[in-house]
Order: C-alpha cells, then structure tokens, then sequence
C-alpha cells in the first residue's frame, strides 16, 4: 500500500486507523440482520408447508442481500479513496500467492468436511 493510503500506519508504525468509520459500520450490520430476518422469515414459511416448497424466493433474498452487502462495502472504500485490490491486500499477479491461497482453501476445505462427518458420526445425520 502507498504513503496516502488510509491504511498506512500512523507515525510510530504501529496503529492504523480503521477503514469504515462507525456509522458505515453499523449501516452493514443492519444488511446483515435484514438478510438473517428475510431469511429466517421465509424459512419458516416454507419448512411448515413442506419440502416440496419452491425455496427460490429464499434464494433470491438471500442473493440480492450479498449483492447489497457487495455495493455497500464497495461504495465504503471508494468513499475513502480504497480500491478492493488495496483493501484486500497481497499481489495477486504473482503466481505463488494465488498458490499459496488455493492451498489454504483446499486445506480449509479438508477441515470443514472432516469436521462435518466426524460431527455426522458423533450425533448422527440430521
């Protein structure tokens, strides 16, 4: 990151101010709950009319919420002279970078699917 950019460290190289002030802040935690909200509400319409229910307007929400949270968070870091690659940080055109990422992913991966069966096989499937 440059020398102007929000982020940089503060003259003693330790503190680095915050990249959304507290309102932006809050403003993204009512996306959030509005999307837990519509979610949880048309969840609990379509579980009590069965499973055959067409969940589509559940994903459509669900959808249009990310993409909402997407443009909110993008609208934030431009407003502070941020692009996502500065916010985001590391050099993705170097290739081991992008290796180093897609091997944290897949181990991830192994983590979360062995952590999901051993529950399957503590609790049994649901």
């Amino acid at each position: 990151m440059n020398a102007t950019s929000p982020l940089a460290p503060d003259i003693e190289g330790t503190n680095r101010r915050p990249v959304a002030p507290p309102w932006h802040t809050v403003g993204l935690l009512l996306i959030l709950a509005l999307i837990t909200y519509s979610g949880v509400r048309t969840h609990g319409t379509t579980a009590k009319a069965g499973p055959a229910t067409d969940l589509v307007q559940l994903y459509l929400t669900v959808m249009a919420g990310e993409w909402a949270l997407v443009f909110y968070v993008w609208r934030g870091i431009r407003r502070r002279g941020l692009t996502l690659r500065e916010l985001i940080g590391g050099e993705w055109s170097d290739v081991s970078a992008l290796g180093r990422m897609l091997a944290t992913a897949v181990v991830f991966w192994f983590v979360w699917e062995g952590t999901a069966r051993a529950m399957h096989l503590l609790l049994g499937r649901s």
